[in-house]
């Protein structure tokens, strides 16, 4: 009876939280948006699993497949997976976009599907108020975007100066799975499974 109470804690964590407790594996779908419903958001719930796992000893597996959304966000689930004392191996697959793509980045071992696709773009903002409130935000974007350009060249075989132009000459740049590789987003490409 105590193996089945198990199981069935095991899978109200999967369902609940995106956590396999026994695989300590994370699933990671869907936007790094807040919400405003008393609900918890996917980064609430990422972020939570990474700590809980982080208790026990061994690798954590985070599978990510997000269209991005707030900067502030990924900042957020970024510090906490690169400040956990456990091996953190994340995996990308679908669609890994905007600011998703720096959460796959800092793995300290990253992967992608052979099919994953990878978006990077210059962050958007909202400007709202007087003159000299838009100017501070306008400062403060800035500030955010070159930073994430320097969050990327420490994780990647580009320099800051390279991300920036490639979100600055293009309005999306895209990289399939051979792609992430060939510019170090990614470590390896996962096989696909042949019988």
């Amino acid at each position: 009876m105590a193996r089945i109470d198990t199981l069935i804690d095991s899978i109200k964590l999967t369902l609940d939280y995106g956590i396999d407790m026994q695989a300590r594996r994370i699933f990671f779908h869907g936007d790094m948006e807040r919400l405003d419903d008393p609900g918890e958001s996917y980064v609430e719930k990422v972020t939570k699993a990474l700590l809980i796992l982080d208790r026990t000893d061994g690798p954590i597996e985070l599978w990510i497949n997000s269209p991005g959304g707030l900067m502030s966000e990924m900042f957020g689930v970024y510090d906490i997976i690169t400040t956990r004392k456990n091996h953190i191996i994340t995996i990308g697959f679908g669609e890994i976009a905007s600011a998703a793509g720096l959460i796959l980045a800092c793995g300290d071992e990253r992967r992608a599907t052979e099919n994953a696709l990878f978006m990077a773009h210059e962050s958007s903002s909202v400007l709202e108020g007087p003159k000299s409130l838009v100017d501070d935000q306008i400062a403060v974007w800035e500030r955010i975007n070159k930073k994430w350009a320097d969050l990327m060249a420490r994780h990647t075989k580009h320099d800051a100066k390279w991300w920036t132009a490639k979100w600055k000459n293009k309005r999306e740049t895209w990289f399939n799975s051979e792609e992430m590789l060939e510019h170090g987003l990614v470590d390896s490409i996962i096989p696909r499974h042949t019988s």
